[in-house]
């Protein structure tokens, strides 16, 4: 006998506290960047802010507001723009931490090579650019370069470790149902089936469980004539029993000719679910 498993999409819950936090994140971000790289700037010796770290500092902050909807293009943006910035003007804010927020952002997305590879590139570049070091002192290059691989690969790595957890809660998100409704679902499950092997005479089955906002639903439905007993009333193995398991739980249990068989379909409130 064929079995098939579907699983539709959950409903989704309104996303506006999350748009807002991630605004705000935007925003924080553009900030420390315009900051840190002003005052590193003036920390350094730069008496004239406006003439170059000033207004590549606002771009970069600029470019950050939109850096979830297009991190690579954002990233590249920002390091072509360190890139004109270096060609006219001397500076020690180094190559990779002006562009750290775009590099995060873009080591979370699925281009995570392409964003090795711009990193790659940029730190070519950077120690070609600082080759004049070497004979003043060696030590101070080396610090250079390996500061700045080591920063590009701590960024890459946080960016990854943060998708990982993003994506692992939304999967938590989708389908973590509580113990008690999941145990019921299970239990629906096989005590559907078994009574679909036992009387029904089917040839095929299908299993749909969906998760909403506030409850689960759980069907099983086969090609077959159903169980007109309602068998295993005694021993809670039959519809009885599953229909006192969902009521126990708050739910509804319904079970009954369908149009290509028989159906069982239950649903279940989950206590503190999000809406």
């Amino acid at each position: 006998m064929a079995a098939s498993h579907t699983v539709p999409a959950p409903a989704s819950s309104p996303a506006t506290p999350v748009r807002q936090t991630g605004w705000i994140a935007d925003l924080a971000f553009a900030g420390l960047t315009v900051v840190l790289f002003v005052a590193v700037a003036l920390a350094t010796g730069v008496h004239t802010p406006w003439d170059g770290p000033i207004p590549l500092a606002l771009f970069l902050g600029v470019l950050l507001l939109v850096r979830r909807r297009w991190p690579m293009t954002v990233l590249l943006l920002s390091v072509a723009a360190v890139f004109a910035y270096h060609l006219g003007h001397w500076s020690p804010a180094g190559w990779i931490w002006p562009v750290a927020a775009a590099y995060f952002t873009a080591a979370a997305t699925s281009r995570v090579r392409w964003v090795v590879a711009v990193g790659v590139a940029q730190l070519v570049y950077s120690a070609v650019d600082a080759r004049w070091i070497i004979d003043r002192n060696l030590v101070r290059y080396l610090i250079h370069t390996l500061g700045e691989g080591l920063l590009l690969a701590a960024l890459v790595a946080v960016g990854l470790a943060y998708a990982a957890l993003r994506r692992r809660g939304d999967l938590l998100r989708e389908a973590e149902i509580p113990a008690p409704a999941s145990v019921a679902v299970h239990r629906i499950v096989q005590e559907a089936l078994a009574n679909t092997l036992r009387h029904s005479g089917a040839t095929a089955a299908q299993v749909t469980v969906g998760r909403h906002p506030r409850s689960v639903t759980v069907e099983v439905t086969d090609d077959g004539k159903g169980d007109p007993t309602g068998g295993g009333i005694t021993d809670g193995n039959g519809l009885t029993g599953m229909r006192e398991r969902v009521r126990a739980l708050g739910g509804t249990l319904t079970a009954g000719p369908a149009p290509r068989g028989f159906a069982v379909r239950a649903e279940i409130p989950v206590a503190g679910s999000p809406e």
